[in-house]
């Protein structure tokens, strides 16, 4: 069994400013490699105020360096939402940065209300992938 965790909880509460939050995610990350955690992910949210959420390519590339044999984990980017080829570029740039340490989740949308309206990029995407095939 390998354990990990994601770093939601080190985004709150909002008295601290986001220097200081990133800081103490970095100090935990490096303590949880040397306690022998296998994995740690950061999802991604905009504009997420009062709750601070770093980018997770920024924050990923960051915290590599002190995660020793460690994956590194999205959880999740919004594809519907992000540019394909910059998005692309990221990951594979990412993925250099940690030595082939990482693993991208990927998803369409969320909550479920994103779905109501018809030029949501969930319902967009979903459209658009009922037109795919893979082979």
């Amino acid at each position: 069994m390998e354990i990990g965790f994601h770093l939601t909880p080190f985004w709150s509460p909002t008295d601290r400013n986001p220097t200081q939050i990133i800081d103490e995610a970095i100090q935990v990350v490096a303590a949880a490699s040397r306690m022998g955690y296998r994995w740690v992910s950061i999802g991604q949210h905009w504009i997420s105020h009062p709750t601070v959420w770093p980018q997770p390519y920024p924050m990923l590339a960051r915290l590599a360096p002190e995660t020793g044999s460690m994956r590194l984990k999205t959880s999740v980017l919004l594809l519907p939402i992000m540019n394909a080829v910059e998005t692309a570029e990221n990951v594979a740039t990412l993925d250099h940065i940690t030595h082939g340490r990482l693993d991208v989740g990927v998803a369409i949308g969320y909550p479920r209300r994103s779905w109501r309206s018809p030029a949501s990029p969930a319902r967009i995407a979903w459209r658009s992938s009922r037109n795919l095939s893979c082979s």
